[in-house]
């Protein structure tokens, strides 16, 4: 009987301690910077491997660039002919049972790069590459990252 006590006491002391008084939904966040930590750093160059917009493959627009992606939240574009620089933040929203980062990438609307312009949900990341996407209400876009 004494092992049942104490049982239940261990399991009501875990599940007091687990519990927190902002289970009330969603809270959002924002890193000190795009490398506040080893899980948001995506510093380094990469090309795209994988492009869909509107169901259409479109990575061959982007064939010949690479993207290099700074600590200070610069992404510059580039390939032989031209580059062009935009800007990439990392943010996070949590809700009581999961955690959604996004990876927001702007370059003030130049085109092609106007495809990669929105806040992309981080869908799978391994070690050489970051998979986005975007869920519109007729598609889902994605892109797909390849380190260099």
């Amino acid at each position: 009987m004494k092992s049942i006590k104490t049982l239940l006491l261990a399991s009501f002391c875990t599940i007091a301690m687990s519990c927190s008084s902002d289970d009330d939904g969603t809270t959002a966040s924002s890193n000190d910077g795009p490398n506040a930590d080893i899980e948001t750093n995506i510093e380094g160059t990469y090309t795209i491997t994988r492009l869909d917009v509107d169901n259409v493959a479109s990575e061959q627009d982007f064939q010949g660039f690479t993207f290099q992606f700074t600590a200070n939240g610069t992404v510059i574009g580039e390939n032989d002919l031209f580059a062009e620089t935009g800007s990439w933040n990392y943010s996070t929203t949590s809700t009581n049972d999961s955690l959604n980062e996004f990876l927001f990438l702007d370059f003030n609307q130049q085109d092609p790069f106007t495809d990669l312009e929105r806040n992309w949900v981080l869908t799978e990341r391994i070690d050489n590459e970051i998979t986005l996407s975007d869920t519109t209400s007729t598609n889902v876009d994605r892109l797909t990252f390849t380190i260099q």
